[in-house]
């Protein structure tokens, strides 16, 4: 086999076998519940090329290996990086944010407490910042914050991302222009082109790594919970146990929000329906 390797050289890659697919494809269940349909073989097998070549392996079966055997974690946590998907965009699916801000943003803050939100997968912090900047939209020129905000995802990468809060201005063409000069600087030489959110915002958030599949006692309970576009890449079973967590974790009254693409048609929940994509725990 390394001979093999060997004259296959780094950089050519054996096409990926039905087993090889099996394999990765039963890790990234039991990690992180991610469920891959057969017809995503390519598609895997696309996003882990650049981790492959960067080893210097030529097949997925020595990846696997890889991942597997690596006691310090690092490995598998890169795997996690390739394979999750972090498209998203600011005020992705605006009705949301009209809601938090009907519900929440609009009103004193809840006696003796502040607001808080849970940003569930946050992916590369665009969801987040949403959201703060939605409440903070009621109080301009009071950045003291009546609420709080977890910010989480499985990706160390996204996280990174997320927390340095720099975005290439094409990704803020959705924003009020007034919330551009009021939340973010301009770049300036090399980051000419780029904007970054203002301290006083991202000090609003917390950002975690957090895996859906584990408890979340540790994180206290919300008032409400972002868990959008996540859940269609889970299996039902899987989708069950996120969605009793994720009720637990809310304050009696408080909301659930998923994605629009997503149902909770065949989950048990003690969940009322609020309208699409919105859920509200029974007081």
């Amino acid at each position: 086999m390394k001979r093999e390797i060997a004259a296959l050289g780094p950089y050519e890659i054996r096409p990926m076998s039905g087993a090889e697919f099996a394999r990765i494809r039963q890790l990234a269940f039991d990690t992180c519940g991610m469920d891959f349909a057969e017809s995503k073989k390519e598609m895997i097998a696309s996003r882990l090329d650049r981790t492959l070549r960067k080893l210097g392996l030529s097949s997925f079966e020595d990846y696997y290996l890889h991942v597997r055997d690596d006691v310090s974690g690092s490995a598998l946590r890169e795997f996690i990086d390739a394979l999750a998907t972090n498209h998203t965009n600011f005020l992705r699916e605006a009705d949301h944010f009209a809601f938090l801000r009907e519900k929440f943003a609009r009103v004193s803050p809840l006696p003796g407490r502040p607001i808080r939100i849970w940003s569930a997968a946050c992916s590369t912090g665009e969801e987040p910042y949403s959201i703060a900047m939605t409440m903070l939209d009621q109080r301009r020129g009071d950045l003291r914050p009546a609420f709080q905000i977890l910010a989480s995802d499985i990706s160390t990468r996204a996280l990174a991302a997320a927390q340095s809060g720099v975005y290439v201005n094409d990704r803020l063409r959705d924003l009020p222009p007034a919330w551009l000069n009021e939340f973010f600087e301009s770049g300036s030489g090399r980051w000419a082109g780029w904007m970054k959110v203002r301290k006083a915002i991202r000090d609003t958030i917390r950002f975690e790594r957090f895996n859906l599949l584990d408890n979340a006692d540790g994180f206290g309970t919300f008032d409400v919970i972002f868990c959008r576009n996540v859940m269609l890449y889970f299996g039902r079973a899987t989708q069950q146990g996120i969605v009793s967590r994720m009720t637990q974790r809310l304050n009696p009254g408080g909301y659930l929000l998923t994605g629009h693409t997503e149902s909770l048609m065949g989950i048990d929940h003690n969940l009322v329906y609020v309208k699409p994509a919105a859920y509200q725990r029974r007081p």
